[in-house]
């Protein structure tokens, strides 16, 4: 709680020429508005098995009341996981599953002041917290920025529900010793539905409005496919090669959902709950609320190799070749290698006389990297959009006039658009003392970026 000034406080300003609105009140509006929020948290599990297979289930339920009143948050989670080997132990499979189902509960919790966070803070102890005839008390017709906090508890409310399911299923083949082939796939799935309400009395809310509703449901969903395969040998117990090769898909469908404002209630008893209820779509179009749906997929080939000698000398290389569909049609992929070598120096026999070095080691590298976050499916295409600001009128042959919007470019093709590259060279040496109770690290870099994505 903040140090806020008390109703008796506020009133001995006046002795020193300061003009205070004395409305009759004493009231510590941070008192009225927080709350100490009580939690609880269950938790049933099972888990057991039987030969060469096992398998695990839990349900969490947990439900926290915020600090702020009329607010709190519950949560379901399920959560299931079976695993098995088979063909002699040369094959694991496993198949998992995980459920959560969540709801938030809360009141006004907008900008420019019309928060119940700001609200208590900003409205003077002066001000009553209800009329002589029972309803909550506001300051003026038309309060500017001003509202009181008990109207925003309870007459400014908002319920945010969601829902995400996911499947996951893996599965490694052990081929022979020293190569595995693993594939992994996982699908996600979420929905949220998001719902708003200001009643009649509202202060945040014109009067003239008579309540509004406001509904939104938006839909998503992940794909992710990943296969590799991993080949390690030790020869001489000296040389130690590892390799390893993969390929990933994933698909990102996102923006997909619609909402509606409405306003016009011949009561609040039904909240959002019936939008049909209100006779008028809230500020024509513009309270239609509309995303825009996109799919983005991403295709990565990938490969590795390691070679370490007698845990003295180590190389390492790997090199990407990265699809996206964001990009301009010539420009959807890009390659990217990277280089490493290393010189465990504490290993080295002339080292192993000495007792101040626990570890040095020396490293070298150079490696390129590509970014496509920040981009959507139609950041390099062209794309169009109703101009709201510039609506015009349309009469038909048989009298009737209709309002329409024009067509207009929101934003041209960019076909060149391509990814983002960031080469980076480093020198450095890791060491440590005493055991590596001391260690730490020198290292020189030099960070390039190409086509940078602003």
């Amino acid at each position: 709680k903040l140090e806020m000034l008390s109703a008796e406080e506020l009133l001995s300003l006046s002795r020193y020429g300061i003009n205070v609105d004395d409305n009759g009140g004493n009231v510590d509006w941070q008192k009225e508005v927080l709350r100490t929020g009580i939690s609880h948290n269950h938790n049933v599990s099972i888990n057991g098995g039987q030969g060469k297979t096992s398998y695990m289930a839990s349900v969490t339920y947990n439900k926290i009341e915020g600090i702020i009143r009329n607010t709190d948050r519950t949560r379901l989670n399920i959560r299931t996981l079976v695993s098995s080997s088979i063909l002699k132990d040369h094959l694991d499979l496993s198949l998992g599953a995980n459920m959560v189902y969540g709801k938030h509960e809360g009141v006004a919790m907008n900008w420019h002041g019309e928060s119940v966070i700001d609200a208590m803070n900003y409205y003077s102890p002066l001000n009553p917290k209800y009329n002589e005839d029972g309803s909550i008390f506001r300051v003026n017709a038309n309060p500017d920025k001003n509202y009181n906090p008990l109207s925003m508890l309870n007459e400014d409310t908002s319920a945010n529900n969601m829902k995400r399911q996911q499947l996951t299923a893996k599965a490694t083949l052990h081929i022979v010793k020293g190569l595995d082939w693993t594939a992994n796939y996982s699908f996600n799935n979420n929905q949220r539905t998001n719902s708003t309400y200001y009643t009649h009395n509202s202060q945040v809310l014109p009067s003239k409005y008579n309540g509004k509703a406001t509904r939104s449901t938006w839909l998503g969903e992940e794909h992710n496919f990943e296969t590799f395969g991993n080949f390690s040998h030790t020869w001489n117990d000296q040389h130690k090669l590892s390799l390893m090769a993969g390929y990933s898909w994933e698909q990102t469908v996102r923006g997909d959902g619609f909402g509606v404002s409405v306003n016009n209630f011949y009561d609040d008893y039904v909240l959002w709950n019936n939008l049909t209820y209100g006779s008028n779509v809230f500020d024509g179009i513009k309270g239609v609320q509309s995303g825009v749906k996109e799919t983005v997929r991403n295709i990565s080939f990938y490969g590795r190799v390691n070679y370490s000698f007698d845990s003295r000398y180590i190389l390492q290389a790997t090199v990407r070749r990265d699809g996206s569909s964001v990009f301009g049609k010539n420009n959807q992929w890009g390659t990217f290698p990277s280089f490493s070598a290393a010189w465990n120096i504490s290993e080295e026999k002339f080292m192993q006389n000495q007792k101040a070095l626990s570890t040095l080691k020396f490293r070298v590298g150079y490696g390129i990297s590509g970014n496509a976050i920040g981009f959507g499916a139609y950041s390099a295409v062209a794309t169009f959009g109703p101009d709201l600001n510039a609506p015009f009128n349309y009469t038909d042959e048989n009298g009737n006039t209709s309002t329409y919007y024009s067509i207009i470019a929101t934003k041209n093709a960019n076909p060149d658009l391509k990814w983002e590259s960031t080469g980076m060279f480093n020198i450095g040496f890791d060491y440590g003392f005493l055991k590596d109770r001391i260690n730490g690290t020198i290292e020189f870099y030099n960070k390039k970026t190409n086509d940078l994505i602003w």
